[in-house]
């Protein structure tokens, strides 16, 4: 039977909604600020190679 978890090991940290909100949004912003590098420098890239 599909165990729910099991890939997390047998110990659990309980994180409370506040925390656990607090790390998602920590780690979507630095999601976005990396994409948002990338494709500024991809931009760069693009633009210096027509100019």
């Amino acid at each position: 039977m599909f165990n729910r978890g099991a890939h997390l090991g047998t110990r659990r940290c309980p994180v409370d909604q506040d925390t656990l909100r607090i790390l998602l949004r920590e780690a979507v912003r630095e999601t976005v600020a990396e994409v948002l590098q990338t494709v500024l420098e991809l931009d760069r890239t693009a633009f210096l190679q027509v100019h």
